[in-house]
């Protein structure tokens, strides 16, 4: 466990020497002091709903450093290609993937025709190829680290926009921004080509920031509980007027 939270900690560290050398980094960061400066001019911001959209901004480049940089256009040929079809039914590759990590069996026909390939290229009997006919698929370590990975990653989303953002408290509102969000990256990612596009990192992704939501949605009542009846309406004020920009 440690080993692994080292691991992504030194990924994290990496990818964010990564995205500050990127162009979109700099959209990023412009596009935050743009809204900040936006809410400023029309008085409808707080030093908290300030510190709610560096993070978001912050979070944005996070996101971006781990799923698009470095960005460059595929072919058009890998575009076209599209998902293939277990990346696009949602979770058949994850499924796929934990039933492969124990290995399956080579087909008798796979098996003599590999046998073939090594011997003409080795130039050796027949008779001496031996293979293993297991096929070994991805440790399960490795998928289940890439299930948790793409659920953590979305996990801020959901806890720091419902804070600043009251629409965003309701669910379908919620789960919306957080499937769109989500989509956008697959789709780009099949546009520049890089990491792997799969409906599953949609579904894991939305589960991640439906979980902060849930967090904070849970604080939030339980702090409106907490606080005096002739106080609970000020501090709704205050959360409201702070994400009206």
């Amino acid at each position: 466990m440690i080993r692994t939270l080292g691991g992504w900690v030194r990924n994290g560290v990496d990818s964010l020497a990564l995205a500050l050398t990127e162009p979109a980094s700099l959209v990023v960061v412009v596009g935050a002091v743009l809204w900040v400066a936006i809410a400023r001019a029309r008085g409808a911001t707080s030093l908290r709903a300030d510190a709610l959209r560096v993070g978001l901004a912050g979070w944005t480049m996070a996101v971006l450093a781990l799923t698009l940089y470095p960005l460059s256009f595929a072919s058009a040929d890998w575009f076209r290609a599209g998902m293939p079809l277990p990346d696009r039914v949602p979770l058949l590759a994850t499924f796929d993937a934990f039933a492969g990590t124990g290995g399956r069996e080579m087909a008798e026909a796979e098996y003599q025709r590999r046998r073939v390939a090594i011997a003409a290229e080795e130039g050796i009997p027949l008779e001496d190829v031996i293979l293993d006919r297991t096929f070994h698929g991805v440790a399960v370590d490795v998928v289940v680290k890439d299930v948790a990975g793409n659920v953590l990653m979305f996990v801020p989303l959901g806890l720091l926009v419902p804070l600043g953002w009251p629409w965003s408290r309701r669910a379908i509102p919620m789960l919306a921004l957080a499937a769109g969000g989500s989509l956008a990256i697959e789709l780009s990612q099949m546009v520049f080509g890089l990491g792997s596009a799969t409906i599953d990192d949609v579904v894991f992704n939305t589960t991640g920031a439906m979980l902060g939501w849930a967090a904070t949605n849970l604080a939030i009542t339980a702090r409106r509980r907490r606080a005096a009846p002739g106080s609970a309406g000020v501090s709704d004020e205050v959360v409201v007027r702070a994400g009206d920009a």
